[in-house]
């Protein structure tokens, strides 16, 4: 799940890069890369302040300990299970839904700890798809009022193009002919 959302990050962050781009052509190499990073620090703190006010953030890790929790009750239930790798392996199929069939839980404990590993792990599914989708939103209005900031930044500096930059596309379109 989280190998997605690191994804999306990167994707999301590489088209912003490829604007950043065009509209710094003026600027040397080192301002660039404090621009790259200044981007992906937003993006990243706009995930953390997602990830705080949907309180995912608890919910992941409580979902790790319980991982580790369930694991250690498997393993001292369950007679073919006898070490916590094999515990841990238990229950990465239980979450995955493969249910590879090398390891089964045959305890009436056993399999009700597989069920609420199956029913929290969809909750997580759930939420981590919510978080998902509100750090595009956040991020889609980031990029807007950025956009909206370059274009009152260009409008701004119109005078300026227009008596000195506009002479020179002049001259260099006239020369073309």
């Amino acid at each position: 799940y989280f190998s997605a959302l690191l994804s999306f990050i990167l994707l999301s962050s590489s088209h912003i890069a490829s604007e950043t781009v065009l509209y710094y052509t003026s600027i040397n190499f080192r301002q660039y890369i404090i621009l790259l990073e200044d981007k992906c620090m937003k993006r990243i703190k706009v995930l953390g302040s997602v990830l705080k006010r949907t309180r995912a953030d608890k919910i992941i890790i409580g979902f790790i300990v319980f991982i580790f929790a369930i694991a250690a009750v498997i393993q001292l239930v369950e007679p073919d299970i006898n070490r916590y790798g094999d515990a841990l392996w238990y229950c990465y199929a239980v979450i995955s839904t493969a249910g590879f069939g090398d390891v089964v839980a045959v305890t009436f404990i056993g399999k009700m700890c597989s069920v609420l590993l199956t029913i929290y792990s969809l909750f997580v599914v759930a939420i981590a798809t919510g978080v998902v989708v509100n750090f595009y939103t956040q991020m889609v209005e980031m990029q807007r009022k950025e956009t909206l900031a370059m274009f009152m930044d260009q409008l701004e500096r119109l005078p300026a193009l227009a008596g000195h930059g506009l002479y020179y596309q002049r001259q260099r379109l006239t020369c073309k002919q």
